[in-house]
C-alpha cells in the first residue's frame, strides 16, 4: 500500500487496530478489547490536573538572615530560621522552588519571574524577623498616636 498523506497511513491503521484488538486470542477465550474492559480498565486511574514538569538541582548555603540564594533566578527564598548556615539543596521546576535539608523538604515557594528579589513566607521568620515584617506606615501611625496621648496624659497631670 502507498500512502500520500499522514492522515491517510493512520486511517488505515485504525481500521487494521480495530480488527486486530477484536480478533479473538485462542488461550484466553476472549478479544484483547473484552480483555481490557473487563479486567485492566478498573486497574487506570485518572490523569494528572498539571502537565509534567521536569526538576533541576542546585545547592545553596542558607545566609545570615534565613534565606537561600537561588542563582537561576537570582532570587532569595526564605527558610526556617533554624537551617542557617546549612548546606541545602533546591529542586526547581517551571513553577515551583523547594528547599531540601538532608533529603528532607523544609520549604516549598511559588517561582517568581521576577529578578532580585525576596520571597517570603512569615511561618519561617523567626520572632525578631516577624516584629519587622509588621512595619509598615500605619504601624509607626499608630504607635505615634499611643506616644502622643502619653505626652497629652503627662502634661495634664503636671
Amino acid at each position: 500500500m502507498t500512502f500520500f498523506s499522514l492522515d491517510e497511513l493512520n486511517q488505515e491503521i485504525k481500521k487494521l487496530l480495530l480488527d486486530y484488538n477484536n480478533r479473538l486470542l485462542t488461550r484466553k477465550g476472549a478479544s484483547r478489547k473484552e480483555l481490557f474492559q473487563s479486567v485492566e480498565r478498573s486497574y487506570l486511574k485518572p490523569l494528572p490536573s498539571s502537565g509534567y514538569e521536569l526538576k533541576d538541582y542546585r545547592r545553596a548555603k542558607v545566609q545570615k538572615m534565613g534565606y537561600a540564594y537561588f542563582s537561576p533566578d537570582k532570587n532569595y527564598y526564605n527558610v526556617p530560621y533554624r537551617y542557617i548556615a546549612k548546606s541545602t539543596q533546591i529542586h526547581y521546576t517551571k513553577s515551583t522552588a523547594e528547599v531540601l535539608y538532608n533529603h528532607e523538604r523544609i520549604a516549598s515557594h511559588q517561582r517568581n519571574p521576577a529578578m532580585g528579589i525576596y520571597i517570603i513566607n512569615k511561618d519561617h521568620l523567626s520572632s525578631t524577623h516577624k516584629a519587622y515584617t509588621e512595619w509598615s506606615p500605619a504601624y509607626f501611625e499608630k504607635k505615634a498616636a499611643i506616644g502622643q496621648e502619653l505626652i497629652a496624659l503627662t502634661v495634664f497631670f503636671q
